[in-house]
């Protein structure tokens, strides 16, 4: 499940939106039990690259990685063969 941040510069707003539509459609066509594959979700404060390159010396930006890493194993474990056709 991909984050982007609140205060992500080079996505933005009108391209988180854009993502979220295409999202939704493609969430539209899934059967039940695959709902929840195609979710984005913004994590308030945060800027581009919060998930990857987080200051180590900074409370809140380790806290917002930890948040990114943990909904990012919780993908996998949910999608397995997600990269797969």
């Amino acid at each position: 499940m991909p984050r982007v941040g609140s205060k992500d510069w080079v996505i933005g707003t009108d391209g988180v939106k854009s993502i979220q539509r295409i999202f939704e459609k493609k969430e539209a066509k899934l059967t039940e039990d695959k709902k929840g594959r195609y979710v984005i979700r913004v994590v308030e404060g945060t800027k581009h690259g919060f998930a990857v390159r987080g200051n180590l010396g900074i409370h809140e930006e380790v806290k917002h990685g930890m948040i990114a890493e943990d909904a990012a194993v919780r993908w996998f474990e949910n999608w397995p063969n997600s990269g797969k056709r």
